[in-house]
């Protein structure tokens, strides 16, 4: 009986293929292709490098352009520094020796005066009373004289020199003086007045 029964089975299956479970597809969407692309891009690690050092040597550079343009800017400000104290320093200068002539020409106003109206240097140089037309004295001999005007016994009274006071040999005489230019008044200024005093008898 149980192998009838088997015979029986393998007479009913005998010919058909074995039922398979087939994939069930049709809920299921294919992969999509999109998503592949929506994969983030990957370097390898060389070229990582090769970009770090590429920036690090962008910045390098942009670092030393940037250093060198402030040095030109402080190189060219110290160099207005310089030109702003060079001219300074000539405008002092230029107005020390304009203090300078004009002094010298008061002073040589003042002896010539002074050996004219025959009275001592010091003394015209208290009495004058001196106007400038621009760096020219004016009014020294004028204003003298008004002065001795006024206070008369400031002007010494001559000295005729006797046999035992004789004049000395070579002695500025008034003349001499008159005869002057403005720079042996400066010059000589040691010598004129030692002669003015000796003829106002000083």
């Amino acid at each position: 009986m149980g192998l009838c029964y088997a015979r029986g089975m393998d007479t009913n299956t005998q010919g058909q293929a074995p039922e398979l479970e087939s994939p069930q597809v049709g809920n299921q969407e294919p992969a999509s292709v999109d998503g592949a692309q929506d994969a983030p891009k990957t370097f390898d690690e060389a070229y990582v490098k090769q970009l770090r050092a590429e920036a690090a040597k962008y910045r390098t550079e942009a670092k030393a352009l940037a250093d060198k343009v402030s040095a030109y800017d402080a190189e060219r400000m110290t160099e207005a520094e310089k030109l702003q104290a060079q001219a300074k320093a000539a405008q002092e200068a230029a107005e020390a020796a304009r203090a300078d002539l004009r002094q010298a020409k008061v002073e040589t106003e003042i002896a010539r005066s002074a050996a004219k109206l025959g009275i001592d240097v010091d003394l015209a140089r208290r009495l004058a009373d001196i106007a400038w037309e621009g760096d020219n004295p004016t009014g020294v001999e004028s204003s003298i004289n008004a002065a001795l005007a006024k206070w008369p016994h400031l002007k010494p009274q001559p000295v005729m020199a006797g046999a035992t006071n004789p004049a000395r040999a070579r002695a500025l005489t008034m003349d001499d003086i008159r005869k002057f230019s403005p720079e042996e008044y400066v010059a000589r200024r040691d010598e004129i007045n030692a002669a003015v005093t000796q003829l106002a008898g000083g």
